[in-house]
């Protein structure tokens, strides 16, 4: 018995200027942004937004990038960059990720920590030697770590504690250009702590190395490791970021999980004892993400909501008191927060409405605010992104380009800044990924179906679109396996009737026979070969997808 089957062809598509001012900077565009960076460094802060990179605080060592080494208390646009992605501030230097996956770096490089094969500081940004095509940088301390699109990770400068990741140890192995990191190659995530790194796989399990006095290494042990090792019970990680000796993950079901150095409650598990193995941190759900200052903790709700805990000497909590300590994350805002940085002992807010508020540790002015008074209360930030910021809207083009008895595929346009997309059909949500063309299944026959779709990114999703109606086919049409089901039959009533079939009532209104479809009318007789001929028509018409014309042999 010979059985046809169409061929389906389904194709996927899926690797900061002018010199610095004082007084307030407010940046205006002709465009929204829907994606924007914020890292808190040491006593200096960047932003980059639109392409452009803005920084303000100390500047002792050039890591404000103006070509100057004078403190500003004013966010500066001055590093000359353009098209930067993101921008991470560490321990008196700054770094730069651009589009076309260069990376730029400029302040202090006494450890080779610019990575542009020298050890001299730099006012105006430097490119990092030897990486190409880098898709995500991090820096706390004295060490960068870079993730490149093939999944290979690279890191450089100190190596004290055997934080390169390279099975060297040592001052005398401090390196000014970068390195890979020993066996990882297939890594979607990296951060930098104080002298340790991480990497997160693609199988969500996350891998460590460098000084693990305090258990920050998440093996179980506090013995340093050069070379990577696995982070004990830990799975389904998306995200990862570092502290001063402690870490905290974001798993992919949106809970934040922390390991390390304890003793301010910056693991926010309701205890001060160090964890050599990941705890889960308290009362925390539906996270977006994460950022570890340097004692201290902040997350972003998917709500908007901001939750803060750790020390809190400085106010870097941001509840209007100086209580030492933390030890579980304490509500900031109950919504309106788009993005989060964390610095040494101060943190950084950014509002929807383009507002930018931070709360801590002032000195020379890592605040923004135009001072360098300590606040723990958040104090309204001199970089003004009214003018750029926007909620992501609705998806338009919203439309239905197929459909059958049991499904139906829908279109619709790329709204700017979203990551993904929610289709909610009769109620029952569904999320598509990335892509703007879905197909949704098991449906009913014969039945209306309300569809509605909306758009979302890490930090916000989009109101939902108005409303389609669409009414899927009757039972028995359009389905293409039906289809070949009844091709199926053929051979067998052939076989039994000497290779011609009897007298068969068809379908009036889709000329199927009636042994598959419903209403009969004339009944003819038909040869195998007429019958299969017919269904190859008919079969074209009832499709899936795009299939190509090419029936193959079963």
């Amino acid at each position: 018995m010979k059985i046809f089957k169409k061929v389906l062809t389904v194709l996927l598509i899926t690797c900061f200027l002018i010199p610095g001012f004082q007084g307030k900077a407010i940046v205006q565009a002709n465009q929204s942004f829907n994606d924007v960076s914020l890292s808190g460094g040491y006593f200096h802060s960047v932003v980059s937004v639109n392409g452009e990179v803005w920084d303000w605080g100390a500047n002792n060592l050039g890591q404000l990038g103006d070509g100057t080494i004078t403190n500003s208390m004013s966010p500066l646009n001055a590093t000359g960059l353009k098209n930067v992605t993101t921008a991470v501030s560490g321990f008196q230097y700054t770094m730069a990720l651009t589009r076309s996956g260069d990376l730029y770096a400029w302040g202090q490089n006494a450890f080779g920590n610019l990575g542009d094969g020298t050890t001299d500081n730099r006012d105006t940004p430097v490119k990092v030697s030897v990486l190409s095509d880098v898709t995500a940088v991090s820096t706390r301390s004295q060490t960068s770590i870079a993730l490149c699109s093939d999944g290979k990770v690279y890191t450089w400068g100190n190596n004290d504690c055997g934080q390169l990741g390279n099975g060297q140890t040592g001052n005398n192995s401090n390196v000014n250009i970068p390195v890979q990191v020993t066996g990882i190659t297939n890594a979607i995530a990296v951060a930098a702590g104080t002298n340790e790194c991480y990497a997160v796989l693609s199988d969500g399990t996350v891998k460590s190395w460098g000084d693990n006095r305090y258990g920050q290494l998440g093996d179980g042990t506090t013995i340093s490791k050069t070379n990577p090792v696995t982070v004990s019970g830990l799975a389904d990680v998306i995200a990862i970021t570092a502290g001063q000796n402690f870490v905290l993950a974001l798993k992919s079901d949106h809970t934040v999980w922390a390991w390390g150095f304890n003793a301010f409650g910056q693991l926010g598990n309701n205890s001060p004892v160090n964890a050599m193995t990941p705890v889960q941190v308290s009362s925390l759900t539906n996270i977006t993400k994460v950022s570890a200052g340097s004692t201290h903790s902040m997350a972003l709700k998917s709500d908007g909501s901001l939750f803060t805990w750790g020390m809190n000497m400085f106010g870097q909590v941001g509840d209007g008191t100086n209580n030492m300590s933390f030890y579980a994350p304490k509500q900031i805002y109950n919504s309106g927060v788009i993005e989060i940085g964390a610095g040494y002992n101060y943190s950084l807010a950014l509002m929807d409405d383009g507002k930018m508020y931070a709360f801590g540790l002032n000195t020379y002015g890592a605040l923004g605010d135009g001072t360098t008074t300590d606040s723990n209360r958040p104090v309204l930030s001199q970089l003004d992104l009214s003018g750029l910021v926007s909620k992501l809207s609705a998806p338009t083009g919203f439309d239905v380009i197929n459909k059958s008895a049991k499904s139906i595929t829908f279109t619709w346009d790329a709204v700017p800044g979203a990551t993904g997309y929610d289709i909610s059909i009769n109620g029952i949500i569904t999320n598509t990924g990335d892509v703007t063309t879905t197909t949704i299944e098991d449906l009913e026959p014969d039945t209306v179906h309300e569809v509605r779709i909306r758009a979302f990114n890490s930090r916000e999703t989009s109101e939902w679109s108005d409303a389609i109606f669409v009414t899927t086919d009757a039972d028995g049409i359009g389905d293409l396996e039906e289809c070949y089901d009844i091709v199926d039959e053929l051979f067998k009533i052939s076989k039994l009737n000497g290779g011609e079939l009897p007298d068969i009532a068809v379908n009036e209104k889709t000329g199927l026979p009636s042994f598959i479809a419903g209403k009969y009318s004339d009944k003819v007789v038909l040869s195998v070969e007429d019958a299969i001929e017919s269904l190859k028509d008919i079969c074209l018409v009832m499709r899936i997808g795009n299939p190509t014309d090419e029936f193959v042999e079963k």
